[in-house]
């Protein structure tokens, strides 16, 4: 009985720390909005430049 109380105990928390963490999320960006106009992004990591060929060098 008691480990099913501690397993729900830890749920409990974990499904409060993913909610307060939500809560801060989502006011980071209602803040963020009238100081700058936009937030952050992330970079994106699946497109990078394709290198250049030896004829694409020659005019430049």
């Amino acid at each position: 009985m008691y480990l099913i109380f501690v397993n729900l105990l830890s749920w409990v928390f974990l499904k409060g720390n993913c909610l307060l963490k939500l809560v801060i999320t989502s006011d980071f960006i209602t803040q963020s909005k009238p100081l700058g106009g936009s937030t952050p992004q992330t970079p994106r990591w699946g497109r990078k430049r394709r290198p250049q060929t030896p004829r694409a060098l020659a005019f430049r």
